[in-house]
């Protein structure tokens, strides 16, 4: 398993969105829902969101891997530690 599923994306030269980057600080939500099509810029906000973040945070990008349960639950572990 790569390093690059614990990786948020690098943001160089993407779009920033402080509004919603903004929206996403409200203290009283115990979860944020992003939702959109594919290539509207779910992943790189949340990396955005992830950058700003003053607290502990982890990072994990799921692909096709992660349809075995095995090695989803390997790769969660994994940044837990």
């Amino acid at each position: 398993m790569t390093d690059e599923k614990h990786r948020p994306p690098d943001l160089s030269g993407l779009l920033c969105r402080p509004r919603l980057v903004e929206a996403s600080r409200h203290e009283d939500r115990g979860l944020t829902l992003i939702t959109a099509g594919a290539g509207y810029g779910k992943s790189v906000l949340m990396a955005q969101i992830h950058d700003e973040c003053q607290e502990d945070r982890l990072w994990y990008r799921f692909d096709g891997s992660d349809l075995d349960d095995f090695r989803f639950i390997e790769g969660l572990t994994r940044i837990v530690r």
